[in-house]
């Protein structure tokens, strides 16, 4: 049976003895630093930063900027790549950054979504508290009808109420 742990490649560092990685090709707009802020303030510090060993960053530069922004001089819990090599490392920040996308899947995330929030009512707390976006969650996916198909759909429809038999047009 395989054994996936980081429990002995967890040390604790002081941020200030963390060195940022000059070359990290994932851009960080403030308003993602502001997010994972956020997020570590409601979730606390979940996800370790990884470091090499001179402590430069291997996978979360975007963290350790929300984190110098919240406690610009305290001890964090890192996970230590220091078994890695320079290739490794680098092969591995370019995975960690290309694996994070937006690609969802849209009925799962609506699905979670509502579960949280129960309707679509305020977007903007939506997507102030996860971080998403209209685009995330905009679902476009349908088969385009033919021009007679359209017609069919813009024709309104009688309903008849099954107590008194009223009719009337929607």
């Amino acid at each position: 049976m395989s054994k996936f742990n980081i429990k002995d490649k967890l040390k604790t560092v002081n941020i200030l003895d963390i060195i940022p990685y000059t070359g990290n090709a994932k851009i960080h707009s403030d308003n993602q630093i502001q997010q994972i802020k956020k997020s570590i303030n409601n979730n606390q510090y979940i996800q370790p930063i990884a470091v090499d060993k001179n402590n430069i960053i291997c996978i979360g530069n975007g963290r350790y900027e929300a984190i110098k922004q919240l406690s610009p001089d305290c001890e964090i819990d890192v996970i230590d790549l220091s078994h890695l090599d320079e290739k490794q490392i680098k092969k591995l920040r370019i995975l960690d950054n290309k694996i994070i996308s937006n690609d969802w899947d849209k009925n799962i995330l609506i699905t979670d979504i509502e579960s949280i929030y129960e309707n679509f009512d305020n977007l903007d707390i939506i997507f102030d508290e996860t971080g998403l976006r209209l685009e995330d969650i905009k679902i476009t996916e349908f088969e385009p009808v033919t021009e007679d198909e359209q017609g069919q759909l813009d024709e309104k429809q009688a309903t008849i109420c099954p107590e008194c038999g009223h009719k009337w047009i929607k």
